[in-house]
């Protein structure tokens, strides 16, 4: 058994009175009584008397709003408490309440406060830490503006062409404050702008920018873009080239030289392939080889709508391919 510390008293006997406290460390079976027990013995065989059952005391019982017609007791077991216009009362006689307040069978509890200042009727008039409960709301559901299209109709167009109509359209996730096409206030509230006599020759980008009653921004840009064409298909074998044998063939607005095609080449016919010589060179690739092509010549070229640049024709090697699918890169 662990050892405990066990406070002894030296008293005086005649007086009672003690005369020294000691500690001892110890353990309760090593503390003998004259009878030869040991402390644990002796405290074992102490008895508990349990004392008298005390009488049952009175309870407090709610009863909600005051009511007529009904019964309301104060006796020993209860005594009901009830609310009336704002203050709480403890019943003092048994009795059943008729149509009136009786105020005679009443005591008050807690009395009604003064009534306090009137509150904000509007979510702007009541605070929620340093802001307004309608700045909190207005915070939560904030979504910032944003352009959620923007086109015109012409896009791709062929150079020495004259575009002087274009028609813009667009859209975005709310009306924004504020709206610019070019820098220039256009209505916030719209959502398309047509534009007469614009006389654009080369490529041109309109940016549109909204912003919204916090400031917030969003932009896009939509372009007009001025190519020359590719130009592919079949004929019998040219020793001279002109530009009216290049508008013969089918034509594609792009801006490299890289085109796949299919073409059915008769007997007799070679396939043309016809680029701005600014693309440079190309390379070839028939029936899954390289190659198979040859520089015809280089010509200045005016397409159908009037612009002239260098050109260059190439020729396929051999006639009569039949259908024929060409990869040029």
């Amino acid at each position: 058994m662990a050892l405990s510390k066990v406070r002894v008293q030296l008293l005086n006997e005649e007086t009672g009175d003690v005369i020294e406290e000691v500690d001892v460390l110890t353990s309760p079976d090593s503390v003998l009584f004259a009878d030869g027990k040991t402390l644990t013995q002796v405290l074992n065989e102490i008895e508990t008397v349990p004392g008298e059952k005390g009488e049952q005391g009175t309870s407090l019982r709610t009863r909600g709003a005051w009511t007529p017609s009904t019964a309301y007791v104060a006796n020993q077991q209860y005594i009901d408490i009830v609310s009336k216009d704002g203050t709480a009362y403890a019943c003092k006689a048994s009795h059943t309440s008729t149509s009136t307040w009786d105020a005679s069978k009443w005591m008050v509890l807690v009395e009604r406060g003064s009534a306090g200042e009137p509150g904000a009727t509007t979510a702007d008039g009541v605070s929620y830490g340093d802001k307004t409960v309608k700045e909190v709301l207005d915070d939560l559901l904030y979504t910032a503006i944003q352009l959620t299209a923007f086109s015109n109709n012409v896009n791709t167009v062929e150079m020495g062409t004259t575009v002087n109509t274009v028609k813009l359209d667009w859209n975005y996730n709310k009306t924004p404050k504020t709206l610019t096409l070019d820098e220039a206030p256009v209505d916030a509230a719209s959502k398309t702008k047509t534009i007469e006599g614009a006389g654009i020759k080369a490529n041109k980008t309109y940016t549109l920018k909204a912003t919204d009653d916090r400031n917030a921004s969003s932009q896009k840009t939509t372009a007009i873009t001025f190519l020359n064409g590719v130009y592919w298909g079949v004929a019998a074998k040219k020793t001279s080239f002109d530009s009216a044998f290049i508008l013969t063939l089918t034509k594609g607005l792009q801006g490299s030289k890289a085109k796949t095609f299919t073409v059915n080449a008769d007997a007799g016919q070679h396939i043309y392939y016809a680029i701005p010589t600014r693309y440079g060179a190309p390379a070839f690739k028939v029936g899954g080889f390289d190659g198979g092509f040859s520089k015809a010549g280089t010509i200045q070229f005016t397409n159908a709508s009037g612009y002239t640049e260098s050109y260059d024709i190439w020729i396929s090697d051999n006639a009569g391919l039949g259908n024929t699918t060409v990869n040029v890169a």
